[in-house]
């Protein structure tokens, strides 16, 4: 992506990171505000809250009034901090989200493009080492960053780069990079191979390199026990089920393989790899690998899913998982515009012209 993107992207973590210290704090702090009554003639202070239907009050010892005052005064100063940066996460994600003329897109636009890109500029094999590192990097983040990692841009590239922790992030995170940044260069390598992306093996795979310095006991294997997705009603299959819905998504692949337009097929099957939900977790990103396993095969661009785009990512997966009427049309639509993305980027990162519309 672009120089601006990036800095875009950092100021973007960096304001969620805020804004999640002071949510903390704020959950420390007192809340309501004080009042006072008229008792024997003299006004008596008073903290008063609501809390559901009810209004509560407790009496304010004289020894803790100053110190509530100023926590109470700090509580509205956190409240309208953390009012302005939700506003500039907003304002920034509009710049960071792909164009809404893009949605519901034109899959023969993306054939277009991506034939343009070939014919023109092919890349060298330098370049072609460089954008490798380069999506390491951008896949890594982003894949991690929409499952909670608080690691922002250029922390994980100190991760990845320089093997190192970062000071004051969770261990878990860092394995999280650092496992990631593994699986992904098997999925490049798997790339370069005559086999079908979608395997059995592969899922496995890819997972228990993603997973192992987190769990090495559950990495590449399949739960056991029920697991839910936070968020949503919708309900993963039995633990007893996996095996053998994880054979008819490899079977499903066989079948529509040559009749799915890649993008749509790869769209489709990192879905219903999230349906399965096989493993403990690891879930998203294994299925993000899969995707772009499968992309790269097709000799397509690497999508990268911003965290920007989180909202948007669930809310077109619970779409797609829906009791009544389920779509997976805004799933396809989303991972076409993430597509669309990387080409307006290779572009971009080979100064060629970007067609008209």
């Amino acid at each position: 992506m672009s120089i601006l993107h990036d800095v875009l992207q950092e100021e973007w973590d960096r304001v969620r990171q805020l804004a999640a210290i002071y949510q903390e704090e704020l959950a420390l702090l007192p809340k309501g505000s004080l009042t006072y009554k008229m008792i024997r003639g003299k006004a008596q202070p008073y903290l008063q809250w609501r809390e559901g239907d009810k209004i509560k009050s407790r009496y304010v010892k004289r020894a803790e009034l100053a110190d509530l005052e100023k926590s109470l005064e700090r509580r509205k100063e956190l409240q309208k901090a953390i009012k302005r940066m939700e506003a500039d996460q907003k304002s920034l994600e509009k710049v960071l989200k792909p164009e809404k003329e893009w949605r519901r897109m034109d899959i023969k636009k993306i054939d277009h493009y991506n034939s343009i890109l070939k014919e023109q500029r092919p890349p060298s094999a330098e370049e072609l080492q460089q954008l490798q590192a380069y999506y390491r990097l951008n896949l890594t983040y982003s894949s991690n960053a929409l499952e909670g990692n608080t690691l922002t841009l250029s922390e994980t590239k100190i991760v990845l780069e320089d093997g190192l922790t970062v000071a004051g992030k969770p261990l878990k995170d860092y394995y999280e990079a650092a496992g990631h940044a593994e699986a992904f260069d098997k999925m490049y390598e798997l790339a370069g191979k005559d086999t079908p992306a979608l395997t059995e093996e592969n899922i496995c795979l890819l997972h228990r390199l993603f997973y192992s310095k987190v769990d090495e006991k559950q990495a590449g294997k399949y739960r056991t026990i029920q697991n839910y997705i936070s968020g949503t009603e919708y309900i993963p299959p039995a633990p007893e089920e996996v095996p053998g819905k994880i054979k008819e998504l490899e079977l499903w692949a066989r079948e529509v393989k040559e009749t799915l337009h890649p993008v749509i097929f790869a769209a489709k099957a990192h879905r219903m790899l999230v349906d399965i939900h096989p493993f403990l977790d690891g879930n998203g990103r294994t299925a993000r690998l899969l995707m772009n396993l499968i992309l790269l095969k097709a000799g397509y661009p690497i999508v990268c899913i911003s965290p920007a785009l989180r909202k948007e990512y669930i809310e077109a997966l619970q779409v797609a998982q829906r009791a009544d009427a389920p779509s997976d049309t805004p799933f396809i639509d989303l991972i076409a515009e993430c597509e669309m993305e990387s080409l307006r980027d290779r572009f971009r990162l080979f100064k060629i012209p970007f067609p008209a519309r």
